[in-house]
């Protein structure tokens, strides 16, 4: 018989610290540096939520792995930033005959600290448009289905609102997304929502959960839009396609959505996702075929009238210009 101590010895060599969680992300047993990592003891980890471990975009990656994980599969290693912003590298492995128990295995980088983009926002407890997208990048290969929800009339409706009425709005609002159990979800806007998940019909859902949570909440002239995306294209890879999102997701977040406010903003999103695909294909074609072109503009040292050096140029088909192409790219 193996002593339990080697066993510990040999989960070490990679580790530095070793937990298990249920299906919801709650710590059942932790050991290793867990004062060092996490400020806490093994027994104050024990009833945690392990996704608060990490920063808040990288804690729902892992709440997503956590759901995404069946018996018999191993997950990692994944880079996560941890809460207090150092990186670290998580496996995971759901052991067949260890019930609901997922074993997971962290180990420090030893990179530097990094500033991670996204957060979590206040009213809703739901991750913010780039915390958003972060988790929507772990779910490429998994799910094909962007489901938008736009509340167009939601600022005036809490306005009118008490304080405290608005705020439990809010706050249902964020638990009625969070019951999807998506794989990625997130509030882009003041007033939408999206989910990343596999059924078609989701937005639809999504939209008539939340008409029902504002009806029960007092707010049942809460107007509701909804609109499903595919992120599917036989054209793009997954990757590319998440990408695709991301240019537009960050676009809109800059510009169209104050813009868009007397208008759809799901279908100003489905036309940009669409245009955006269309143009990455594109680009995608004119790299493949060699169709874009080289120009060289000299520039000339004023001093002596002479050509000091050349700038290198890029020119693309149809007039693109070659920022927005490069931005793009």
């Amino acid at each position: 018989m193996i002593e339990p101590g080697r066993f510990l010895g040999f989960a070490f060599l990679n580790a530095d610290l070793l937990f298990e969680v249920d299906s919801e992300g709650k710590i059942l047993f932790a050991t290793g540096a867990t004062n060092t990592l996490t400020k806490r003891s093994q027994n104050e980890l024990v009833g945690y939520t392990a996704g608060r471990l990490f920063r808040p975009a990288d804690g729902a990656k892992f709440m997503t792995y956590i759901k995404a994980l069946r018996p018999g599969q191993r997950l990692g290693p994944a880079t996560l930033a941890l809460a207090g912003g150092d990186i670290s590298t998580m496996s995971l492995f759901h052991v067949p005959t260890n019930k609901h128990r997922i074993s997971c295995s962290l180990t420090l980088s030893g990179a530097q600290r990094l500033n991670f983009p996204g957060s979590i926002d206040v009213q809703t407890s739901l991750p913010d448009s780039q915390a958003f997208l972060s988790t929507a990048d772990a779910t490429k290969s998994d799910c094909g289905q962007l489901a938008l929800v736009n509340l167009p009339n939601l600022p005036d409706i809490a306005a009118r609102l008490r304080p405290d009425e608005a705020k439990a709005l809010y706050a249902h609002i964020g638990q009625t997304v969070k019951a999807m159990h998506a794989a990625a979800a997130g509030r882009l806007s003041e007033t939408c929502f999206a989910i990343v998940a596999d059924d078609p019909e989701s937005a639809k859902k999504l939209a008539a959960n939340i008409q029902d949570t504002a009806a029960s909440s007092g707010a049942g002239d809460l107007v509701v839009e909804s609109k499903s995306i595919s992120l599917e294209s036989a054209n793009l890879t997954p990757e590319q396609t998440l990408l695709a999102m991301r240019h537009v997701v960050e676009r809109l977040a800059r510009t169209e959505f104050a813009q868009a406010s007397q208008a759809s903003i799901a279908e100003t999103f489905n036309t940009l996702v669409t245009e955006t695909l269309d143009r990455a294909m594109a680009f995608s074609k004119s790299i493949a075929e060699d169709t874009f072109r080289i120009v060289f503009e000299p520039v000339v040292d004023l001093k002596n009238g002479k050509t000091s050096h050349y700038e290198v140029l890029t020119r693309f088909p149809g007039n693109e210009l070659p920022a927005e192409m490069i931005l793009l790219a």
